[in-house]
């Protein structure tokens, strides 16, 4: 890698950001720990899971001051460029395109690691430090985070530009609908508001619980509907791809049906007297919500 001093200088006179992160050296010093060592991994993911139109820059042996030009407290001993790129992409679903150099400044040696943007999303394979497998970290100003599977489908959309097909359509439906729960919940929530909701209920409520269930039911019919031509189009893709392929969507359609059960016994709560305040339901559908759009996300990469 190609880097003046003029560069680093202007890099440490800035604000940590998408694109600039300073990190001080002890994680990486012989002897350090896997919780220590995954730091340095996890911020360089995240640099590489975040959108960005520039190179971004980790600056080792760097602290930010606030307001002014960062302290250059040094590395500690020299980083072998080798070495870091075995640490980081040994581990990871695909490799990761970054570069690593020093440069002397203000007669000390800066780690400088030169992440340009890059294919998404990216991810361990296997956990290590504090690092999950299958966790995607994305770079939110200065601080990273664990992105949400929407955030995950996003990565692929903008960095593939994958067409309309048949699948992506399904997909994208499955993924929009995955939320229909939350209708549901409200449904209940609303009805549990009504007066005498189940037993001698006075007439003047009768057309307010009507109406309820009629809006809810005209949702539910659209809702039932998609996730009916989504699941016919995934199978008809099914037994067009790779078996590898075959499997992935069998998931996917395995855990639509966990999810639209888990919808219909929300439904169902809603007709019955004490299930109103029975949590399980709920936490299910939460549950099942959340396996499906992972791996609606996952196949979407």
């Amino acid at each position: 890698m190609s880097l003046d001093r003029d560069k680093v200088e202007a890099l440490l006179s800035q604000p940590e950001s998408t694109t600039l992160d300073f990190k001080d050296a002890g994680y990486l010093a012989a002897g350090a720990k896997p919780e220590q060592k995954s730091r340095i991994v996890k911020h360089i993911l995240a640099f590489a899971n975040t959108y960005r139109r520039e190179d971004a820059y980790i600056l080792i042996g760097v602290k930010e001051q606030p307001g002014s030009r960062a302290i250059v407290t040094g590395l500690l001993q020299h980083l072998d460029g080798a070495h870091l790129q075995e640490l980081v992409n040994k581990k990871t679903n695909r490799a990761v395109e970054f570069e690593y150099d020093t440069v002397t400044i203000d007669g000390k040696n800066v780690g400088v690691v030169r992440i340009p943007p890059q294919p998404r999303p990216t991810w361990l394979k296997k956990d290590f430090g504090t690092m999950k497998a299958g966790e995607v970290r994305v770079r939110q100003g200065s601080s990273t985070f664990v992105a949400s599977p929407e955030q995950i489908y996003k990565m692929g959309v903008e960095d593939m530009g994958r067409s309309g097909d048949a699948e992506r359509g399904s997909l994208d439906s499955i993924l929009k609908n995955a939320t229909f729960h939350k209708r549901a919940i409200r449904l209940i929530d609303d009805i549990s508001k009504l007066p005498g909701h189940f037993d001698d209920r006075p007439p003047e409520y009768a057309g307010e619980l009507r109406a309820l269930r009629n809006a809810f039911n005209t949702e539910y019919d659209a809702f039932d509907a998609a996730i009916s031509a989504a699941r016919a189009m995934l199978r008809s893709v099914r037994g067009r791809v790779p078996v590898p392929d075959q499997e992935a969507i069998t998931a996917i359609l395995d855990a639509l049906t966990e999810y639209q059960n888990a919808v219909n016994a929300l439904v169902q709560t809603s007709h019955e007297r004490f299930g109103l305040q029975h949590g399980y339901p709920r936490e299910d559908a939460e549950r099942t919500a959340g396996v499906l759009s992972n791996l609606v996300a996952q196949r979407r990469i």
